[in-house]
């Protein structure tokens, strides 16, 4: 601007001096009028900066533009990630196939994506990649859309996911006033997902299971080998059965779920992300599911859940105890559970679980219970639960039972994928007599398909009838997945 200033006015005085307009200016004119350009030249000098100035808030203020039309479009996408946190799978969905990467550091922390040389972006620690296909016979708790993706992200036109799990146990009962042996125990499961629409899927678990474990001795309730039940026919061929067949669709902006067919209640109700799955947790019975429920197992039935917000979600669900087919709708079992999944305990996760059910098979007998699983330490878990029947009933062995336990996830730096837990329980029989056990186990995960996984379980006085006896059990499970 100065520069294009000084050009004019020297263009002026180039032209007075040749110009019959201006022959007569004096020397002390032009002196006079040089003055008043130096002047209007440091006037100039003055001024732009204060024009700088204004460029430099007119930029400012556009960038300021910029940033309000962010901030407003952040607080869509915050509002968006409220409505998103809000939709969890309510009850623990089983029937999902999952193949996906993720990554996890000593302290627990597990992500999707891996930190800047692979380290932890929360704690520093080192992180070791997985890759595993989850959907076998546990229920854990995800956001529905966690499921949904989980479900359709390999490849939706391919319409059919298929996995393998198969589990072996072998148990030696060390000290007991029956015969010290051993036994084998094995399972083996062919799992099929179909992907009928975005919000629907149809499960399919074929299954095969040899072997009976030490329960085929040892009479009591707590259950010292919760995958045991053989399939064999009379001859001794294994037989396979069809476990599940379940039609599981979400509606409502995936805010109700609705599940039907053959179905395990046990996959949505008293569910527990500590102690519900005897392929990875605990093999002891009474640690996977409350003695009190009295589900029926896997029977025909329906389940509904619906998701209220805010952590908040509400579940009933019904089933046949008849596995014919023929009297679905006669002396059924019903179910109702309510549960909060909230941080508000040591500002960690937790899942609190209160049910009440009904049971046509025993009488109308009446029962309720609670499931927690809470999360205490960056790798340690805390579970409990409680339940209760009608004592009066004299159509259930089991008037009540409780259990505690605790879960330690990867117990060394060199052994991220692996976990170790422990558990204490109690039956309280209607006749007043009283049944307690325990279990430890650590699981090595040897890579994303092996497992193994020792334990060592203990009986005191089973079925509480007074003989004092003690059985100790140890045992080895192997556990492989496709």
């Amino acid at each position: 601007m100065i520069k294009y200033t000084k050009i004019v006015l020297l263009c002026i005085l180039l032209h007075s001096s040749i110009s019959p307009l201006y022959a007569e200016i004096t020397e002390e004119m032009f002196n006079d009028l040089v003055d008043k350009v130096e002047k209007l030249e440091r006037a100039i000098d003055k001024v732009e900066p204060l024009y700088v100035k204004i460029e430099n808030i007119e930029n400012d203020m556009e960038k300021y533009t910029v940033s309000a039309d962010m901030e407003k479009r952040m607080k869509l996408v915050d509002s968006a990630l409220d409505i998103l946190s809000d939709r969890f799978a309510p009850f623990d969905m089983s029937d999902e196939v999952r193949n996906a990467q993720e990554f996890i550091c000593r302290n627990g922390h597990v992500l999707p994506i891996s930190g800047d040389g692979y380290r932890c972006p929360q704690c520093g620690a080192n992180q070791k990649s997985r890759s595993m296909l989850n959907l076998f016979k546990f229920a854990r708790e995800e956001r529905i859309s966690d499921m949904i993706a989980a479900a359709f992200e390999d490849d939706f036109r391919k319409r059919l996911s298929i996995g393998v799990s198969a589990t072996g146990i072998a148990q030696q009962i060390l000290s007991s006033d029956e015969k010290e042996q051993n036994f084998a125990e094995g399972s083996f499961d062919l799992l099929f997902l179909g992907k009928l629409s975005p919000n629907s899927s149809f499960f399919i678990d074929l299954e095969a299971i040899g072997g009976n474990g030490p329960n085929e001795i040892i009479n009591n309730i707590s259950g010292l080998n919760h995958d045991s039940g053989s399939l064999h026919d009379d001859d001794g061929v294994d037989r396979i059965s069809v476990r599940r067949a379940t039609l599981q669709s979400f509606f409502f902006d995936r805010k109700v779920m609705f599940a039907a067919g053959k179905i395990n209640l046990g996959s949505y109700f008293d569910s527990n992300r500590v102690a519900n799955d005897n392929t990875k947790q605990f093999i002891t019975s009474a640690f996977n599911r409350s003695a009190t429920t009295q589900m029926p197992g896997d029977r025909a039935g329906i389940a509904t859940v619906l998701n209220i917000g805010k952590g908040i979600s509400f579940g009933m669900g019904a089933q046949s105890v008849d596995n014919s087919g023929s009297k679905i709708m006669h002396d059924l079992f019903a179910i109702a559970e309510i549960r909060l999944n909230t941080n508000f305990f040591f500002g960690r996760e937790g899942n609190y679980r209160l049910w009440g059910s009904i049971n046509g098979e025993a009488n109308d007998n009446k029962g309720f219970g609670i499931s927690i699983d809470q999360n205490i330490f960056n790798r340690i878990d805390a579970f409990a639960r409680f339940g209760a029947n009608e004592e009066e009933s004299l159509e259930t062995k089991v008037a009540g039972a409780w259990s505690l336990g605790l879960r330690l996830r990867s117990p060394f730096a060199s052994r991220a994928n692996d976990e170790f837990a422990f558990a204490f329980g109690s039956i309280d029989k209607t006749s007043g007599d009283n049944e307690s056990a325990t279990e430890a186990y650590y699981r090595f995960q040897i890579n994303d398909h092996l497992a193994i996984t020792p334990n060592f379980q203990a009986l005191f006085d089973p079925q509480g009838i007074g003989a004092n006896d003690t059985v100790y059990v140890a045992g080895v499970r192997t556990q492989i997945e496709f």
